[in-house]
């Protein structure tokens, strides 16, 4: 079996490379981005939200169209990583700001298209992927005594009180500070 038909394979390389690149970021496999509705394969959190979809030649397109609007709400970057046989059909899916890299079996990577920032994401998505005690914490912070209300009227809230970039640098500093990932929310 070669590289490009073990995705498992894939994300250890991937997570090689992106830790070499930039040693403090936080790494995250299976990363939900719609409180486990969607999953993005590994997700890289440092100065920028990064997420890596990853296609093994044994892997079909179908649910790309759904993935790309999902991880488009709330990375500001985002790369498919696929098998030269799925590349002409990806493209054709994917926004042009997305990244494509192909792995081959021989275990070689190439970046087809560098991924650009993203012009689609949606603030609002990107609060709700804080935790409750996350989004307390980030209102009596920036914008407003906290108060008991249910996470998604925390969520809207914090979209309310802040802008766009400042949502988008207060959600990436949670994620990065978030200790056990798996945690119930």
């Amino acid at each position: 079996m070669g590289l490009a038909d073990d995705p498992v394979a894939i994300v250890d390389m991937l997570s090689s490379a992106l830790l070499l690149e930039s040693p403090g970021q936080l790494l995250v496999r299976e990363m939900c981005t719609r409180r486990g509705g969607s999953r993005i394969d590994l997700a890289a959190i440092g100065s920028a939200l990064r997420g890596f979809e990853i296609k093994s030649s044994r892997d079909d397109l179908r649910r790309l169209p759904a993935q790309v609007e999902a991880y488009g709400a709330v990375f500001d970057e985002l790369t498919l990583v696929a098998p030269p046989r799925h590349v002409d059909e990806a493209a054709s899916w994917l926004p042009a700001w997305w990244g494509l890299m192909i792995v081959r079996a021989e275990g070689d990577a190439t970046e087809w298209r560098r991924p650009m920032r993203n012009p689609e994401q949606d603030p609002a998505a990107l609060a709700r992927l804080l935790w409750h005690d996350e989004l307390s914490r980030a209102l009596g912070a920036h914008a407003a005594t906290p108060r008991r209300a249910a996470r998604l009227d925390l969520a809207r809230e914090l979209v309310g009180a802040l802008g766009s970039d400042d949502v988008r640098r207060v959600v990436v500093a949670a994620l990065s500070a978030r200790g056990a990932w798996r945690a119930a929310a």
